[in-house]
């Protein structure tokens, strides 16, 4: 909406982890060269830090790094048991074992055998757990035994966690003792620091398509009381002043217009802070003012968090969403996959077939987990599951965004679908969403052009550009050149998001987000 306003070629502060727009501070940079000591080294890599730190983002940029000699397992969700987090690890380097009478020990074995193998081909293999301060004792005791694997020159899998702070305290659990002296490097991720938030805005302007300043520096200091130097409420916070200064036909940000984006976004918590200010000001009766400070404080939370956001809906749809949010907790995401699944034609029955991204391997499919706003929904162009909406109760809950025009959203949960407001879909949705998408034949991972070139791309070069020469030279620019058009990070890499760009470009065979043919 700002964009052309401010002269951006797309929005500088999306909460999207895309590496492009990565701004490696002293700290940032540090944590990027642990992953790579474990990539290169072999050994357990630990990598904490808080939510919205940057850890994610790291991890991408990372997978960008990564060599073409090298398999990567990558589990984003590990809240698994033992026997599912093999099967997950398994699934992941696509080695095979019995799906009916699957085992610890047979996984292990079939995993063990697939490693050797890969060693023999001089092939490193990682495997990377985001979130990792989900995994149970029982799994992180699972994970010890898989760092067994080794020959006598070296271990066979190289394992990275990336979780939480608390992840450093339940691997100091005595149980655990033994695992965490197997760690060989670790790094904890702090914030920004006051002086390295100027930098990282004007990074992220600059990668966005601007060099001038559209936040004087005298603005660095509220923002860092705002934020404490957490990126993801910088970014947040950031966006949402470029909309206001928009809105008010301002050229720059002003701290008036910073201070109410501030307010927008972290509602009650600017404001528990004042009270909380003003409360230690008190000179006398402290016991009393503290009980009055904190029954403010809950009635502001009650006033804020209580009351569910505007809308323009009918009472039936409102309804609806009330709903799906209270099924939730006993049918989880599996209602909105069956919706999703069923826009590519298939039945998808959560009580009869196994976990939706396992089930969606045996037509082919894969699943691609991305953190993104309005504009990456409409560039990918295909249905998704949105992850963590809040229903008017403040529910979590999970949908299907089937159809998207101008205005409206159509969203399944099931065989249910309603349409909502686009405004009321971006008050609700915090930026997670899921897709499919169908990988060409035999890929397995990340292709480097400058490695090699499959033939399938050949064949798709040769039809998108049917008067160009399909060299080496020509396809690596092309793709670079498609890659910026569709707001990709520019590597010359066939990566997930590459391909599926691709998919829209070439196949007909999947369904799209919008209908009119409007994708490129």
């Amino acid at each position: 909406m700002y964009e052309n306003y401010f002269g951006l070629l797309e929005k500088p502060f999306s909460i999207a982890p895309d590496p492009r727009y990565l701004y490696l501070s002293t700290y940032h940079r540090e944590a990027l060269a642990h992953l790579v000591y474990g990539v290169e080294n072999g050994g357990f890599v630990l990598l904490t830090g808080e939510v919205g730190a940057g850890k994610t983002l790291l991890c991408q940029c990372l997978l960008q790094q990564i060599s073409a000699n090298c398999d990567v397992a990558l589990i984003v969700n590990p809240k698994l048991n033992p026997e599912e987090l093999l099967a997950a690890v398994c699934d992941e380097l696509k080695v095979s074992y019995p799906k009916q009478a699957r085992g610890n020990k047979t996984m292990l074995d079939r995993l063990n055998d697939h490693l050797l193998d890969a060693h023999a081909r001089q092939r490193n293999t990682i495997l990377i757990i985001d979130e990792a301060q989900n995994l149970s004792t029982e799994a992180l005791e699972q994970l010890r035994l898989l760092t067994n694997l080794e020959t006598t020159e070296r271990k066979l899998l190289q394992i990275i966690l990336i979780g939480q702070p608390e992840l450093r305290d339940i691997l100091n659990q005595q149980e655990l003792k033994q695992m965490a002296q197997r760690i060989t490097a670790r790094y904890h991720l702090p914030h920004l620091p006051h002086n390295e938030i100027y930098p990282y805005l004007q990074h992220r302007l600059k990668i966005a398509g601007i060099h001038h300043p559209i936040f004087a520096r005298n603005l660095i200091a509220p923002l860092y009381r705002f934020t404490h130097g957490i990126p993801r409420i910088i970014n947040a916070i950031c966006d949402r002043a470029l909309l206001g200064a928009y809105a008010q036909e301002h050229p720059v940000i002003t701290r008036h217009i910073l201070k109410q984006a501030a307010r927008e976004v972290l509602g009650t918590t600017l404001w528990t802070i004042r009270l909380w200010q003003y409360i230690a000001r008190l000179p006398v009766y402290p016991v009393l003012g503290i009980a009055a400070g904190v029954s403010i404080i809950a009635a502001v939370f009650i006033l804020f968090y209580d009351s569910p956001p505007p809308t323009d809906h009918h009472s039936s749809e409102w309804n609806t969403l009330h709903r799906w949010g209270n099924e939730e907790n006993r049918i989880g995401q599996a209602q909105a996959f069956r919706a999703l699944f069923a826009r590519w034609n298939i039945d998808y029955q959560p009580t009869q077939h196994e976990l939706p991204c396992a089930y969606a391997r045996q037509w082919q499919l894969k699943c691609l987990t991305v953190k993104g706003n309005m504009g990456s929904l409409r560039r990918f162009n295909r249905p998704v599951v949105l992850n963590k909406l809040r229903n008017p109760n403040g529910r979590a809950f999970h949908v299907a965004l089937i159809a998207l025009d101008d205005r409206h959203a159509t969203i399944a949960y099931g065989d249910d679908k309603i349409k909502i407001s686009l405004q009321t879909l971006e008050d609700l949705w915090f930026g997670d969403y899921q897709l499919l998408w169908r990988a060409p034949p035999n890929y397995t991972q990340p292709i480097n052009l400058s490695h090699h070139i499959p033939d399938w791309f050949v064949r798709h070069f040769s039809e998108l550009n049917p008067d160009i020469a399909p060299s080496a030279d020509n396809m690596r620019s092309w793709l670079k050149k498609f890659q910026i058009t569709h707001h990709l990070f520019v590597d010359g890499i066939l990566g997930p998001q590459t391909i599926i760009h691709l998919n829209n470009k070439i196949a007909q065979s999947h369904p799209f987000l919008i209908a009119a043919a409007t994708h490129e």
